[in-house]
């Protein structure tokens, strides 16, 4: 039974996540003619509230499901001086560098 109910949690969950991702069209008020009604500043009066899609849950699901990594590019001349420069910062013992190489 536990089981059961914890796979149909997950389910809902999942079935959130989606919606979230896709953003959900709002739903708006009609006529018996199907034409959209408008509140007294011309506005479309909305029965349900929509979302726009979120591109984070998109970029997570996408992760999660299709197995899809963020592209890490290492730029050999950057790791060179974020190298030297996190070196002078240790060595340098509180002391400016230039008087640190003057002896």
């Amino acid at each position: 039974v536990y089981k059961k109910e914890l796979d149909g949690g997950r389910m809902s969950l999942r079935r959130m996540q989606f919606s979230k991702a896709l953003g959900v069209k709002a739903i708006l008020a009609r006529d018996d003619e199907g034409n959209i009604l408008l509140d007294e500043k011309g506005r479309p009066l909305v029965l349900v509230p929509g979302s726009a899609p979120d591109v984070t849950a998109q970029i997570w699901l996408g992760k999660q499901l299709l197995g899809q990594r963020d592209k890490v590019e290492i730029d050999a001349d950057k790791i060179h001086s974020l190298a030297i420069s996190v070196m002078i910062d240790v060595s340098a013992e509180g002391k400016p560098f230039k008087e640190r190489i003057k002896g």
